[in-house]
């Protein structure tokens, strides 16, 4: 096939990809359905229907679980906002996060079992079914933030509507608004879900025990969230609020876990120019460094369920043994243009040169990711050392 030759649409849409990403997924939900792992019978249920089922299956099952495991949160309907608000994203060109949230999860304990394996003291004296409470925690509420972050965003979609209808007046009103949201109320909000944080939700310090960096880049990190509309900061904020503040209490036995799972949240989705070698102290948060690790890689059926050029991504494979995990990821896409191809490898070298930052060598975990694309115009790599 030539360079710029589109393929047939079977290479790209056959019935044996979504057998391949389904088989895929199947593996990787494995740690999850172990023996040894004692979850109750219908969570385990529910995560085995998860490969098989469309979107609308899938996020019935996300709410399920959701609702069923965790025990704290005083807004139960937090996830389902974003649930919501993620209809009108799609329409901005956004990309899906409900349901990557969960991929998330599913992803990180892939990563997180093998750890505990070769390193229990990483579970920071917690049960692994405590362990696996916190990393659902933590990757199923890392998202939520959108919902504020996407809003300037949101109101410019609607100007662009009536500005085609040439109805200027209410366009303008919609402008307006969407600036002043940039400046002034997001701000506003931020300061106010600040404020009404107990003594003991203190996000600062929550952040500055997950890092292992000097000062000054940890006061560089904490000025650039102060200082933007930035969507992990919000979704952490969101979900301590969301929080009864006894819980934070120093007495109570939820305190450390609660605080790692906040700051990992918050950190997800700092400025890539802060990562630096052993950024996060995995000693002290686990969820932080996994967090970041899953969410940059989890790619695979995330579409934009808009007409874009963008490729899909599919989970080709993932193999977990003692001392390695593989994942194969596969682009597919109906034109492969020059643009695209370049877009592509941009992203897919962009997310290398971030991760391959955090190689710690400390616990002999290697992950493994490689990219390949369908007509063989992509072929990259990403080696991560734990």
């Amino acid at each position: 096939m030539h360079k710029h030759e589109v393929a047939p649409d079977h290479m790209y849409f056959s019935s044996d990809y979504f057998a391949m990403t389904n088989a895929a997924q199947e593996d990787l939900i494995l740690p999850l359905l172990s023996a040894s792992l004692k979850i109750h019978t219908r969570f385990k249920a529910a995560i085995a229907r998860f490969p098989f089922v469309d979107i609308k299956g899938k996020i019935g099952i996300i709410s399920q679980i959701s609702k069923g495991v965790w025990p704290f949160n005083k807004h139960p309907e937090l996830l389902g906002c974003l649930n919501k608000f993620e209809r009108m994203l799609r329409a901005l060109d956004k990309r899906d996060h409900y349901v990557h949230q969960f991929n998330v999860f599913l992803l990180g304990w892939q990563i997180l079992s093998a750890l505990y394996k070769k390193e229990p003291e990483l579970t920071n004296g917690e049960s692994i079914k405590d362990s696996l409470l916190a990393w659902f925690t933590a990757s199923i509420f890392h998202d939520i933030g959108y919902v504020l972050e996407s809003l300037p965003k949101a109101l410019l979609f609607f100007e662009g509507i009536y500005r085609e209808l040439e109805l200027n007046p209410l366009a303008d009103q919609f402008q307006m608004l969407s600036q002043e949201t940039c400046s002034t109320f997001l701000p506003d909000i931020k300061t106010s879900l600040f404020s009404n944080l107990s003594p003991d939700k203190c996000l600062k310090s929550f952040i500055e025990e997950s890092l292992d960096v000097s000062p000054s880049i940890s006061s560089a990190v904490l000025a650039d969230l102060a200082n933007t509309n930035n969507h992990g900061l919000f979704s952490a904020l969101l979900f301590l609020k969301s929080l009864p503040d006894s819980y934070f209490h120093p007495t109570n036995r939820n305190r450390k876990k609660l605080s790692r799972v906040a700051s990992a949240i918050c950190l997800h989705s700092i400025n890539p120019t802060h990562i630096q070698s052993e950024f996060f102290n995995a000693k002290k948060n686990i969820y932080a460094l996994t967090l970041f690790i899953s969410d940059t890689l989890q790619d695979w059926s995330r579409d934009y369920y808009i007409d874009t050029e963008w490729p899909t991504f599919m989970l080709k494979s993932i193999c977990s043994t003692e001392s390695k995990i593989e994942m194969s990821i596969l682009i597919k896409n109906a034109d492969w243009s020059d643009p695209v191809i370049k877009k592509i490898k941009d992203a897919v070298n962009a997310k290398k040169k971030v991760l391959e930052q955090l190689n710690t060598s400390l616990y002999s975990l290697d992950l493994v990711v490689t990219y390949s694309s369908v007509n063989g115009y992509i072929n990259e790599s990403i080696h991560l050392k734990f």
